[in-house]
């Protein structure tokens, strides 16, 4: 099929596609994968019917180009390549596009990332699943025409076949079992797609995830009384605690696999960091219950720090879908660092040791301070333009308090789909961070000369020798390191009353 003939096939497709009349908040790519029968199309009507977004399904795209089809991997080709022609026209246009296809194989799906990408619009990869059974009765129920066929012609024999082709996808995504009431998860859909707020569920699987090494030991009866109203409340409530570093991250993921409606990281900003981790993209939200030192993600939000006052808030508070930053490979919820304060984090993670807060990180930080000096950097900002020069500190903000004391990056949003970038620069020392570190307690960092701010979807920092990096206030690196905002990537339990500052969807 040549340039001339794909075009009139485009607009012919297209013309029988529904397009809405409004749009997303954020413009989005919408990826279904599943094998026949699992429910993709019928998802995709209930989606399509509450937001409004653009439906281009394979099937409906095969049948109108090939009339009779034979399913041969030439007609393959033009079907998959049609659908993401459109995708890329139509999200170009400002519409936001489901994508109702198998899209079994992991090139395939790639294709659709880098589309996505390449267009500046959110993905959201959702895969359906059902038990055999139910899928032979839907396909056998298509076949003699007791059930609707959304356009498919798939039978139990197709579905064997395509089996075996299923590869597993390697991106956060959502799985819906659309064996029985899937009304929960197109909720949650819905409710990131938009970007409006749910109320905490009143009946709910709740995941407890404890750190017992955090800044601050927790005392077992305030534990014990927490865990006591949560269950009178009732939700369903488990408790697993880490017993080494990193395992929250890995119990966070286990806990989404399972269903989990709910994590609550037990501890400081750092077990925060690391359910984050195992969390984003999922439809798990989190919650936190401050055991910490510095509580920086509970402080942000307003959240009372006495653990058993935090939970009678949280039952009462709502769901938000939030932007997350991606650091390297380690998404962070906060903010990162490069430079001065990353080069404390990793001194204090040297030392093995946690001092006490904030005294013990601030006089680090001064001991440091007389002989640190700013580095040659190198900033690219969402790959355009670049600025260069002595650089002491990189701030990249998801939110706006630093370190639980002070406003940084005094603009962030956490739904905007922006980081904050403020820089410091200079060649350092004790007398110059000394004044930096004055005019952002009287937040006057932006007016002070060597500052400069920015926004952007994407960051890339390079220097000379190698700066520490840290994300939430975990060392994790140096530079180089690119730094992207991940949007609506996590669900959070949040106050009622949470600062409107955080969401520019209200």
């Amino acid at each position: 099929m040549g340039a001339g003939e794909e075009r009139v096939e485009l607009v012919r497709v297209r013309e029988r596609l529904a397009l809405p009349a409004g749009r997303l908040p954020q413009r989005t790519l919408v990826l279904l994968c599943g094998l026949p029968g699992t429910g993709k199309s019928y998802l995709a009507s209930q989606l399509a019917a509450r937001v409004p977004l653009v439906v281009v399904s394979s099937d409906q795209v095969r049948h109108c180009i090939f009339p009779e089809p034979q399913h041969t991997g030439e007609e393959h080709a033009v079907v998959h390549g049609t659908c993401r022609a459109l995708a890329e026209e139509l999200l170009n246009e400002g519409y936001s596009v489901l994508v109702d296809a198998t899209n079994l194989r992991h090139r395939h799906r790639e294709r659709y990332y880098r589309l996505a990408e390449a267009c500046g619009a959110r993905l959201m990869i959702v895969q359906t699943t059902a038990s055999p059974e139910v899928v032979r009765a839907r396909l056998e129920g298509r076949k003699e025409g007791l059930l609707e066929d959304f356009g498919s012609r798939a039978d139990w024999e197709v579905y064997r076949m395509y089996a075996g082709q299923l590869e597993p996808i390697r991106r956060p995504h959502r799985v819906v079992d659309t064996s029985g009431d899937i009304t929960p998860a197109v909720e949650e859909i819905v409710s990131t797609l938009l970007g409006t707020p749910v109320p905490a569920p009143l009946r709910a699987r709740v995941r407890l995830i404890l750190n017992p090494a955090a800044g601050q030991s927790y005392r077992v009866a305030d534990l014990d009384e927490t865990l006591g109203f949560l269950v009178r409340h009732g939700w369903e409530v488990s408790l697993w605690e880490t017993r080494q570093p990193r395992e929250a991250m890995d119990l966070a993921r286990r806990a989404a696999a399972e269903g989990i409606d709910l994590v609550i990281a037990v501890g400081g900003d750092g077990t925060v960091n690391e359910v984050v981790n195992g969390l984003a993209g999922t439809p798990t939200a989190l919650a936190v219950l401050p055991f910490g030192s510095g509580n920086v993600w509970a402080r942000e939000q307003g959240l009372p720090l006495e653990p058993a006052e935090a939970a009678r808030v949280l039952v009462q508070g709502q769901i938000r879908s939030v932007d997350v930053g991606l650091a390297g490979k380690r998404y962070f919820l906060l903010m990162a660092g490069v430079g001065f304060d990353a080069a404390v984090v990793h001194a204090l993670s040297e030392e093995g040791r946690q001092p006490l807060w904030p005294f013990g990180t601030i006089l680090k930080g001064f001991s440091l301070a007389l002989n640190f000096t700013g580095k040659e950097t190198v900033i690219t900002l969402d790959d355009q333009r670049q600025v260069t020069g002595e650089t002491l500190l990189v701030v990249i903000g998801n939110t706006r308090l630093y370190g639980g004391l002070v406003q940084i990056t005094t603009h962030a949003s956490m739904d905007d789909g922006l980081l904050d970038i403020c820089v410091f620069r200079g060649k350092g020392g004790f007398s110059q961070l000394s004044q930096y570190a004055l005019a952002t307690v009287l937040q006057l960092q932006e007016r002070t000369s060597g500052v400069d701010y920015y926004r952007a979807r994407e960051v890339t920092i390079t220097s000379e020798t190698p700066l520490y990096v840290q994300a939430d206030g975990e060392p994790i690196g140096t530079t180089p390191m690119t730094f992207r905002n991940i949007p609506r990537a996590l669900r959070v339990l949040v106050p009622p009353y949470a600062p409107r500052h955080l969401f520019t969807q209200n």
